[in-house]
């Protein structure tokens, strides 16, 4: 699929400069350097060249950079014009697994360079946690050893404990029910919030769960042992969750639990606005979802309207044998290969370029970049760091984020610090305490995140463009009752004719290559 728009985005090269991927900086000019990369950050941010620690990052290394920033919600289509253009900016951050044949066919086709002998000689602070860190060297290498992209990355797996699932306390309390850790736990939970009017408000209008698409065929399923994606089975063997009979389990649950309406049954259709709505009225029993954007969010609006207002983490439900597993896929992961910075060929200054990234991991660079600047968004008190209440507590009603963006990204950087991280999305001792809950969940069912060779990346895109739509579509129609049940062994059985076991054999050998590393 993705080798068919690339060919049909070659006809659209001749337009192409009416976006912005495909501006071309002046080949005379050395101290220029040119960076394509996704505002990542809040809205209120239009141009990371107003962000003042880029500004000071062009002092300090004597450059002028020009941001090349696509539309949001558009950077896979302008990333491939800019592809096809042939015309390419210095530097591209970008999840290059996206592109066929992933980083190392993108080194191979000429688009970025391979930087393994520039990482040894010239980038000491990323190649010493290279050499610290073995999830990170794995994440820097392609399939076969060489380097050509820079991983973005975090210092603690603890930041991406960032998701999952959240109760109101107080109908907890109200009801006198104890805090579910189990999936019949749940249902009885859920069940007294839907009958026993916990809003008070005399009418039976509580939603008990509310989750959106990916939640609900994502996340609660790992208390079966089994998640919709490739997976370790219990033997340490790679599987597709969507035919082991865990996920069976887990679909036939959620059935019941639509049918018995302790779900929105919106829950398809449902945008973060609509789900967010719904918590802040009063109907929501509980959510899945971060604790910073949802969390933290409804304890700040529901704290004036509604006092008795309390919003907790609940711990990922336990699976049959007592193991309480993580939900969410992306919680293990500290550094993803193939995501993140690379230097292409058009780079006449690349030297200046890695010292600008190497600077990043650095200690230095890593507190600029996340902290921003000492004595206007954070003082240092006996040798920790605090942000300013500026910043914590805008006079103009600004979340953290967003009052701190005009000076730094602590949500984007290539070293994200989880002292920053969870100091600016933490405002709430119960913010603090979920991150705590859900990082104690086991994760060992998850694969890491693997490399491929560009022959085993387009086998895999061949199979799972068509598996991945066939399943998210039966998901849906097992949920919600369109379909029964007893349908999931022929849909398992189309599965197999998609070649499925293809893309299991890939997976397996590359984890067997990372297991052998």
């Amino acid at each position: 699929m993705l080798k068919k728009t690339l060919s049909i985005i070659l006809v659209l090269v001749l337009v192409c400069a009416a976006f912005s991927g495909c501006r071309k900086k002046d080949e005379g000019d050395t101290n220029k350097i040119t960076w394509w990369l996704p505002a990542y950050g809040p809205a209120n941010v239009k141009d990371y060249e107003n962000v003042q620690v880029f500004k000071e990052i062009e002092k300090k290394f004597g450059v002028e950079i020009e941001f090349i920033h696509p539309v949001k919600g558009q950077e896979a289509e302008q990333f491939n014009i800019m592809i096809a253009s042939g015309e390419y900016p210095d530097i591209i951050t970008y999840d290059w697994n996206a592109y066929p044949g992933g980083a190392a066919k993108a080194a191979n086709d000429g688009i970025i360079q391979f930087l393994d002998n520039y990482v040894e000689d010239s980038m000491p602070n990323f190649k010493g946690i290279m050499n610290e860190n073995p999830t990170i060297n794995y994440a820097a290498q392609n399939y076969d050893g060489s380097i050509s992209v820079i991983p973005s990355m975090t210092d603690d797996v603890i930041t991406n404990s960032c998701y999952g699932i959240q109760i109101r306390q107080d109908w907890l309390d109200k009801l006198g029910l104890e805090m579910p850790t189990t999936i019949d736990e749940w249902h009885t939970v859920l069940t007294a919030f839907k009958n026993g009017d916990p809003n008070g408000n005399g009418k039976k209008d509580e939603i008990p769960l509310l989750m959106d698409k990916n939640a609900a065929y994502r996340y609660l399923s790992m208390a079966w042992g089994g998640f919709i994606n490739f997976h370790l089975n219990s033997k340490g063997k790679v599987v597709f969750g969507f035919m082991e009979n865990e996920y069976k389990q887990f679909l036939t649950t959620m059935n019941q639990w639509y049918r018995e309406g302790l779900f929105d049954k919106e829950y398809a259709s449902s945008t973060t606005a609509n789900l967010d709505a719904k918590m802040t009225t009063n109907q929501g029993g509980a959510y899945i979802g971060y604790s910073g954007s949802s969390m933290g969010n409804f304890i700040s609006i529901m704290k004036q309207e509604n006092p008795e207002f309390k919003l907790v983490a609940a711990p990922w439900p336990k699976d049959s044998k007592g193991v309480m597993r993580c939900g969410y896929h992306y919680q293990p992961v500290i550094a993803t290969p193939g995501k993140g910075t690379a230097i292409s060929t058009s780079n006449k200054n690349v030297e200046k370029s890695l010292a600008i990234i190497d600077y990043l991991y650095s200690e230095e660079g890593s507190i600029l970049m996340n902290w921003g600047i000492e004595g206007v968004t954070y003082e240092v008190e006996n040798g920790e760091f605090k942000f300013k209440e500026e910043i914590t507590n805008n006079s103009e009603g600004k979340s953290p984020v967003e009052a701190l963006s005009p000076y730094a990204l602590t949500n984007w950087t290539q070293m994200m610090r989880s002292d920053a991280f969870v100091a600016l999305n933490t405002l709430y001792p119960e913010q603090r305490d979920a991150m705590e809950i859900w990082s104690k969940a086991d994760t060992s069912l998850f694969l890491p995140s693997l490399t491929f060779s560009p022959e085993e990346s387009e086998q895999i895109t061949e199979v799972m463009d068509d598996v991945y739509g066939y399943c998210f579509e039966w998901v849906d129609k097992f949920v919600m009752g369109i379909e029964p049940m007893s349908k999931y062994d022929d849909v398992v059985a189309q599965i197999k004719k998609l070649n499925i076991d293809k893309a299991i054999k890939v997976y397996q050998t590359a984890y067997d290559r990372y297991k052998n590393q």
